[in-house]
């Protein structure tokens, strides 16, 4: 099964495979980067925030949000 390796249009590229993998790699090394600056924080002592999950609002055509 073949892919493309390029999306143009119109001159303009649009998706381009090597630009991909180097977004996808920048983006691993920023996510392990935060996760070790978190470790270290957690290690030293410092207070950590547990994680929240989230409700879900749902929204009709009158809800009236305060903000």
């Amino acid at each position: 099964m073949q892919k493309p390796k390029k999306t143009l249009i119109e001159g303009v590229v649009y998706f381009d495979t090597e630009r991909d993998l180097q977004l996808r790699e920048q983006v691993k090394n920023e996510r392990n980067s935060l996760i070790n600056m978190m470790l270290v924080e957690k290690n030293n002592g410092n207070d950590v925030q547990s994680p929240s999950k989230k409700t879900p609002v749902h929204l009709h055509c009158d809800t009236v949000l305060e903000f």
